[in-house]
């Protein structure tokens, strides 16, 4: 599942860093707001498979999250990375717990 390769590269990536490492290091930014747009886009083509995901997760921010791969893609000039910041360290957690747990229920689901 690509959602999860996308979160775990982040988490990687973002791993012991402050928010002084992240302001001052812009290959840092680059490199995450690339898998955050990728992981945007995935978000956005599971839901159109799977329409009933915000209703069974419905505390994870998904229609945000499927616009904020337009943002970055169309805005990248505008983009405020205090907000990137605490959408990695708020977002990010309980997303990758939800696609942790939608690929239990898919190991587990009848071929």
């Amino acid at each position: 599942m690509l959602m999860s390769l996308h979160c775990e590269k982040i988490i990687s990536k973002m791993h012991g860093k402050s928010f002084e490492d992240w302001a001052k290091d812009e290959n840092l930014r680059d490199a995450v707001c690339m898998r955050l747009m990728s992981l945007s886009e995935c978000i956005k083509e599971y839901l159109k498979e799977c329409p009933a995901l915000p209703y069974d997760y419905d505390y994870i921010p998904w229609d945000d999250i499927a616009r904020f791969r337009d943002k970055i893609a169309h805005h990248y000039e505008g983009i405020d990375f205090d907000l990137v910041w605490e959408i990695l360290d708020t977002d990010i957690p309980p997303l990758r717990e939800v696609i942790e747990d939608l690929k239990k229920r898919a190991s587990f689901a009848p071929a």
